[in-house]
């Protein structure tokens, strides 16, 4: 099956790579594509597996969309055809804004850029919103965004089963609710309508009459093509079909519709055309009888090689095949039942010799200037979809008035959305995440937020049980909770209950974020234990933003693996693992000593210079300047993020900068390491001789080494040891809270009155299980409780310490 995936997917990629993205070709092989994997999914799907919920749910997505965009009525249109009339800008302060369109959606669609469905209908319905407030009720714009509208909901209910497999608060807004909100707008735009005939052509004014066609000398009829003069001095003529002929004013005019040129569209550079290929356009304009030039002919892609028109050069054929809607830069094949038939007036007759097709390059390359900031506009509106940030809601606790503001909903920098209930990874030691609950979050009198709840293990984090068997993606929720500020979380995961976790799955995280919970980790007895009941659960507001939810076609069944035992490690501190970094020569006995080193060893990549560190370097001094009294980590904060707002061209300065300065030290490390071996191959050619040591030459062996040769032991050499290197320092995170924490108002980081006035009849313990008694060993010595004797110990351990200052 691999092989076969493998061979169809390779068939749809080339058929994407090597056509127009507005294609059919292209819009097929990506449906197929998707359909292939999806089918794929199903197959290969078993039972104990974990369905891959946010390709689910991105199937579920494109499928709603899909239904949606290209439903038809009776007559095999479109409806979104109708909506490339309506303005593509809007004017927003005096700026042209480009507005978002159906066919922008459709390729966010299929870049997969929606992983909500909330928001895939924002933006639908605000698309559809749109078209009917810029146009009349009476039009056909606005019945094919209605009737959009309600195949959406339709498509919507289908595809996610009323909320059976998809759960979103989008299913809230209902068809009914629809209709009703229509109807509103429909009466309200009534009133200011003024009602008009209008013509099917739009092309009736006051005061036009009919005109024969005839001017100086040569007859124009409706589904003639003429030349009319370019706009542009020097140009190519544009290509008009006469549509109508009408006189106003005393001045003789045409409607017609005009074909582009490929100059005159938008496409991807690859695309190739006939040599005299035009497309047919979606602008009508009207035209006085002075601007055109002369007739033409324009066949259809069908008949061009077979036929020509009577009475016209070659130079004056042209060939279409394609429908081009400037508005969108969108482009369609035109039907073959689709295309015009020739007037009664021209006659065709069988060419001698079919025409060999022959195409040619695009000249987009030499227009790409020109309309470089319109594809760049168009491009980052298709790359990106705008997630509104949602406000921060307070939260009313009960019993509490300490002057604290609790929240429901709180966004911290990133931005990352929090809410009570939610599981996040909290930044810890050696770059590991640690998984905690939000229960509460709260902003004190220093304005920093904090939260408090319980933290979560998982099974490497505990002491290893011997036997036991745990689940892939397991967790056991702690019997310790902890409060931390929000500015510590790096991000978001999900911990659910057993029968949740086999059923169900939240769509805004990855399976790794995912993980299960049936026990509790009892943190003082160091023993697993059954959860008493399940998870809390935490009932929200209906202003806070609630997670969609994808439901499992079947329950899975996860199953349980050993962990495998822990592999011994030398035990090593942060000095000692940073030894390798010291510039020292290797010690005695070590591998590296046995063999002399290479002429030129492998440059230390920790050590090199990043553009970034000489931009810190730089401006860390000026941000604390500017920003007296600030922590350490919001000054580091500040400098990163001055430099994610930087061009890349200022970051490019920086990046020579370091790669010069890396070329410099990797060359003395080299030098330095050529010196090295020098003088020590010198210092092997200089080595004198052995000087014997004084004394007779057959002296005597003393008694130990006699007793040594009588036992057959061999003497070993002596070695003096090593004298010790020095050690660079490495900051633990312990000291740089306690850098954070200093300021120039106080000399410790702790409120030292506070700490001398603390006893036991004031300070407060709201659960004295978690109290450190192992510290005692089980001893309260002359103390009735654990509580006395640990206050006990406090007091002593702290007039020991002041006792160490006044000998100081």
């Amino acid at each position: 099956m691999e092989d076969a995936v493998a061979d169809f997917t390779l068939v749809f990629d080339n058929a994407a790579k090597y056509n127009e993205p507005d294609s059919q070709i292209y819009k097929d092989a990506q449906t197929l594509a998707r359909l292939a994997h999806q089918t794929v999914r199903h197959l290969t799907e078993d039972g104990d597996g974990i369905p891959d919920a946010k390709a689910a749910v991105g199937d579920i997505l494109n499928s709603i969309y899909t239904s949606m965009f290209t439903a038809q009525d009776s007559e095999d249109r479109c409806f979104a055809d109708s909506l490339a009339e309506v303005q593509e800008h809007d004017e927003v302060n005096g700026k042209k804004v480009r507005a978002l369109s159906l066919e922008i959606i459709k390729r966010r669609v299929d870049r997969g850029l929606y992983k909500r469905l909330d928001l895939l209908q924002r933006d639908v319905f605000l698309v559809l919103e749109r078209a009917r407030k810029l146009s009349r009720t009476d039009s056909q714009i606005w019945e094919d965004s209605v009737e959009l509208s309600r195949r959406f909901i339709k498509a919507r209910d289908q595809h996610t089963e009323n909320g059976s497999r998809l759960k979103s608060k989008a299913l809230e807004f209902t068809l009914e609710m629809f209709e009703t909100s229509v109807q509103a707008s429909k009466d309200g735009k009534a009133g200011s309508e003024v009602a008009e005939e209008e013509n099917n052509d739009g092309m009736l004014e006051s005061g036009t009459q009919a005109w024969s066609g005839m001017n100086n000398g040569m007859q124009y009829n409706v589904g003639d093509f003429v030349y009319v003069s370019a706009a542009e001095v020097g140009g190519d003529p544009q290509i008009y079909m006469v549509e109508r002929l009408f006189e106003k004013n005393g001045t003789n005019n045409i409607w017609g519709g005009q074909f582009f040129r490929q100059r005159e569209t938008f496409h991807v550079p690859t695309r190739t055309f006939f040599e005299k290929e035009v497309m047919r356009g979606d602008l009508h304009s009207s035209i006085p009888i002075s601007s055109v030039l002369g007739k033409c002919y324009v066949m259809p892609v069908k008949d061009y090689q077979k036929f020509k028109p009577v009475g016209f050069e070659e130079k004056d054929i042209f060939v279409c095949e394609w429908r081009y809607t400037s508005k969108i830069r969108n482009w369609k094949k035109i039907k073959p039942t689709a295309f015009w038939e020739p007037p009664s007036h021209i006659k065709m007759a069988v060419r001698e010799k079919p025409l060999e097709p022959k195409r040619v390059a695009s000249v987009f390359k030499d227009r790409i200037e020109k309309h470089k900031e319109e594809i760049e506009e168009l491009e980052l509106l298709e790359k990106t979809v705008e997630e509104d940030i949602p406000g921060n809601l307070k939260w009313v606790k009960e019993g509490e008035d300490d002057g604290m503001v609790y929240w429901e909903q709180y966004t911290i920098p990133g931005p990352i959305t929090l809410r009570r209930g939610d599981h996040v990874l909290v930044r810890g030691e050696n770059n590991r995440n640690m998984i905690a609950q939000i229960d509460t979050m709260w902003t004190g009198q220093d304005n920093m937020a904090y939260f408090h709840g319980p933290w979560f293990v998982t099974p490497v984090e505990i002491p290893s049980q011997v036997g036991r068997t745990f689940f892939k993606a397991e967790a056991f929720l702690s019997s310790i909770s902890d409060s931390n500020p929000l500015l510590s979380v790096v991000g978001k995961c999900s911990v659910l209950d057993m029968t949740d976790y086999c059923s169900l799955r939240p769509t805004m995280h990855v399976e790794n974020d995912v993980y299960c919970c049936e026990s509790l980790f009892d943190e003082g007895k160091r023993l697993i234990m059954p959860l008493n009941g399940s998870l809390k659960k935490y009932q929200l507001s209906a202003p806070v933003q609630k997670d969609e939810v994808y439901m499992f076609k079947r329950t899975i069944t996860p199953e349980k693996e050993t962990l495998p035992p822990p592999t011994p490690r030398t035990v090593s501190s942060p000095m000692l693992e940073n030894e390798d970094s010291m510039d020292a020569p290797p010690s005695v006995g070590s591998v590296e000593s046995a063999s002399p080193a290479p002429m030129k060893k492998k440059f230390d990549r920790k050590k090199l210079v990043t553009a970034y560190i000489l931009f810190s370097a730089d401006v860390r001094k000026i941000t604390m300047d500017e920003n007296p009294g600030v922590k350490f980590g919001e000054i580091s904060r500040i400098v990163a993020e001055r430099w994610r707002q930087m061009t890349d061209a200022d970051k490019q300065v920086y990046a020579e900068r370091a790669k010069k300065v890396n070329e410099e030290k990797e060359k003395e490390e080299i030098r330095k390491e050529a010196e090295r071996i020098r003088m020590e191959e010198e210092r092997k050619r200089n080595q004198p001789p052995p000087v014997p040591s004084p004394g007779p030459v057959n002296a005597p062996p003393s008694p130990l080494a006699r007793a040594r040769h009588d036992s057959g032991l061999k003497s070993e050499p002596l070695f003096h040891s090593v004298p010790p290197r020095p050690q660079r320092l490495l900051h633990s995170e312990a000291y740089i809270k306690y850098i954070e924490g200093l300021n120039k108002d106080s000399k410790s980081m702790c409120n030292w009155d506070r700490q001398l006035n603390a006893s036991q009849e004031i300070v407060r313990t709201p659960d004295e299980s978690k109290l450190p008694v192992s510290w005692l060993a089980g001893n309260t010595g002359e103390h009735a409780t654990s509580m006395e004797a640990l206050w006990a110990l406090r007091d002593f351990m702290l007039q020991e310490a002041l006792g160490v200052v006044k000998i100081m």
